[in-house]
């Protein structure tokens, strides 16, 4: 399993600063110290790695954020599983959001979340509206935060993200 671990990472890498259809099998075993037999035992192209990646995420998510809120829980926790999971992988985070497939996964995950936790009414065009630009807002800020995290704490930052939501959402 080191080996498709080893190529995650070097994909990553590459995926960094090239767009998808910029990074090739070569370069992914020439950076990972593999051959293209071992790359292709674990996936059948790019994409796949992509994809493979992408999936591992969602499903990290799901488990390190949905999964943790319970009934009693409030809309604090979602900002803070959030917060949790940037501090611990930011930098994986902003290398997937440039895929646009999955932002959009990503959102529909936390839609549940913030739909619940804020009272927005499923069926009011206008509360979708706002819900949908508070996630795609949380998901600029944390990236934005990531890239310049030097400059302000994560407490101090979390604590932002949190007022302004609840002036969002909670009118």
């Amino acid at each position: 399993m080191d080996s498709k671990n080893n190529l995650v990472q070097a994909f990553m890498k590459l995926y960094k600063n090239n767009s998808i259809e910029r990074i090739s099998v070569k370069e992914i075993t020439l950076l990972a110290g593999y051959n293209r037999t071992t790359f292709y035992t674990h996936f059948d192209n790019v994409w796949d790695i992509l994809n493979f990646v992408e999936e591992n995420f969602i499903c990290y998510i799901e488990k390190n954020i949905l999964q943790k809120l319970t009934v009693d829980d409030n809309s604090d926790d979602v900002i803070k599983y959030l917060s949790a999971i940037y501090e611990g992988h930011g930098e994986n985070l902003s290398i997937l959001f440039q895929s646009q497939s999955f932002v959009e996964r990503y959102k529909k995950i936390l839609k549940p979340a913030f739909m619940k936790y804020f009272k927005i009414d499923a069926q009011n065009i206008q509360s979708e509206i706002t819900c949908e630009f508070a996630i795609s807002a949380i998901i600029g800020s944390f990236n934005y935060w990531y890239k310049n995290r030097e400059k302000t704490p994560a407490k101090k930052f979390i604590s932002q993200v949190r007022k302004n939501l609840k002036r969002l959402l909670q009118r």
